[in-house]
């Protein structure tokens, strides 16, 4: 039996070897483009996509979160941390970002568009072991500093995203 799949689409040229030797496919329609254009169906409408990387006490975890501004999970990935010290925080929640990046789709990895943190008060000074410089701001919403080069290289998301604290 011979069978024949085309993915790209045939533009059949009868002097090229494709291995059909009894003429089918000639004339086949177009494939479906790759990856599967329309094929997946989020369930969102939000234009926003955050990352909330979370200190669970109870049980000793950091939580990073990928959600859209109207709720939908993307994914998710936990990290057990030994230490509640600075560096201990720092390390499990870059850990924990590179992590959740890793499951999302690859467009979307580049579509992050804030980092939130709650990690119990310890936030600015896990930034400040990963080496990020903070912003200082009146406004609680502001931002307290943003994704630069070597993050980026490390999670995948984009330099010059927003890190906020969580409200």
């Amino acid at each position: 039996m011979d069978l024949k799949f085309t993915f790209s689409g045939s533009s059949h040229d009868p002097g090229a070897d494709d291995h059909d030797h009894e003429g089918h496919g000639h004339g086949a329609g177009p494939g479906i483009p790759l990856p599967f254009a329309g094929a997946t169906n989020s369930g969102s409408t939000s234009s926003t996509l955050e990352l909330r990387v979370s200190f669970i006490e109870t049980d000793g975890t950091i939580v990073c979160e990928a959600f859209s501004g109207d709720g939908v999970s993307y994914a998710r990935a936990e990290k057990a941390v030994s230490d509640r010290d600075p560096i201990a925080l720092a390390t499990a929640a870059r850990s924990v970002l590179a992590r959740c990046g890793a499951e999302l789709p690859e467009p979307l990895i580049g579509s992050v568009t804030e980092v939130t943190l709650a990690l119990g008060g310890a936030e600015a000074a896990a930034l400040a072991e990963l080496g990020l410089p903070l912003v200082q701001s009146l406004d609680p919403a502001a931002p307290i500093s943003s994704v630069d080069d070597a993050l980026q290289a490390r999670t995948g998301i984009a330099a010059g995203t927003p890190i906020r604290i969580a409200a």
